[in-house]
């Protein structure tokens, strides 16, 4: 998150809105619900959520649905031997 976001947040107690990036990683997860948890990221305030699928599949996806890059321009590097062949 920004840190001018992080001003005036009491950060003992849960934070009232989402971060600009959400990341969910699925490797052991089953993908049921995965949309209704994006959504929920988005309408908590998020302006991206990434997943990361258990072949290292990068998804980024913001309010108008599935981007083909973050618009933050974040890249990430993924170690193949974390995820399935």
């Amino acid at each position: 998150m920004l840190p001018e976001k992080w001003e005036g947040i009491d950060r003992d107690l849960p934070i009232p809105f989402a971060p600009d990036i959400c990341v969910e990683v699925l490797l052991d997860r089953p993908t049921t619900g995965i949309a209704n948890r994006v959504n929920a990221y988005l309408e908590s305030g998020a302006r991206e959520v990434m997943i990361i699928r258990s072949r290292g599949q990068v998804q980024c996806y913001g309010v108008e649905g599935l981007r083909k890059r973050s618009i933050f321009e974040v890249s990430l590097s993924l170690e193949s031997i974390y995820f399935d062949a």
